[in-house]
């Protein structure tokens, strides 16, 4: 891993070889896409295609194969890029890295989606449903039609105070710390914010639209692989989950607010 003082952490060296080789990213807005379920890459692709004005696409490739995008079933896609990641961290650690690349840097609104499973889901005594119907309705809510999305982009463009959006049922509180409270206030420290475990608010499932600024204050946390466990098939308590709590926090912190896709006028 290489850490570069400029872009505050650490990102996989073989991303060196297209950073001064290539025109940089661009377009307002980003589609981040992390991979580790190589099958249900075509139905988010499938989703992107809603999204009615020009964006950037950033696939983190997981799966250990080699992936690839027919940016012609696109139309709107300026530049795609697609980034091999270890197994580490789920789709956090690879958003992390891409952060420390700086490849956000440009974008003021993000999408980012994965293909998400979460099989843990058809048991959960407090969240209805399986992981596969929560995928479908965060993807339907996020994404759907042009129309859908057309509405989210507006919403953002009259809110100045709007700074997340995920499906509805999707927006948790201080009943879903489970066992994370503490990871996450050792996160917000390196961030010198103080936890207020009352206040806990943030998109749940780790997809939604969310303002570039939110996520570009990750960097601040100089996170490198060794704050991430290995992959073992956890569903809590894992620096991944804590990080999920923090981005809601630091929506929060900024002012701005984390809404569900009903609630957008």
């Amino acid at each position: 891993m290489a850490r570069g003082p400029s872009l505050g952490g650490a990102f996989p060296e073989d991303w060196e070889d297209w950073r001064g080789s290539t025109v940089p990213l661009a377009a307002q807005v980003a589609a981040l896409v992390h991979v580790f379920h190589a099958e249900l890459l075509p139905e988010l692709l499938g989703h992107l295609a809603s999204i009615p004005v020009p964006f950037d696409l950033i696939v983190t490739n997981a799966t250990g194969i080699d992936l690839s995008v027919d940016i012609d079933q696109l139309p709107t896609v300026e530049r795609c890029l697609i980034l091999r990641v270890e197994n580490r961290g789920r789709d956090l650690w690879p958003l992390v890295q891409v952060i420390n690349a700086g490849l956000l840097e440009p974008h003021e609104l993000v999408i980012k989606v994965h293909t998400k499973r979460s099989h843990w889901r058809k048991g959960h005594r407090q969240l209805a449903g399986t992981g596969a119907s929560w995928r479908a309705q965060l993807l339907s809510a996020l994404l759907g039609d042009q129309a859908n999305t057309r509405q989210i982009l507006a919403a953002f463009r009259g809110d100045p105070h709007l700074g997340m959006v995920t499906a509805d049922g999707s927006v948790l509180g201080p009943a879903f710390w489970g066992r994370n409270q503490r990871a996450t206030a050792t996160l917000l420290e390196r961030l010198c914010l103080e936890l207020r475990p009352d206040a806990l608010r943030f998109p749940a499932g780790s997809m939604y639209w969310t303002r570039g600024r939110v996520l570009r204050r990750l960097r601040d946390l100089r996170m490198t692989i060794d704050d991430f466990e290995a992959e073992a098939g956890q569903v809590d308590g894992t620096t991944a989950h804590a990080l999920e709590r923090v981005i809601g926090l630091l929506a929060s912190d900024a002012g701005l607010s984390i809404t569900e896709r009903s609630s957008l006028s």
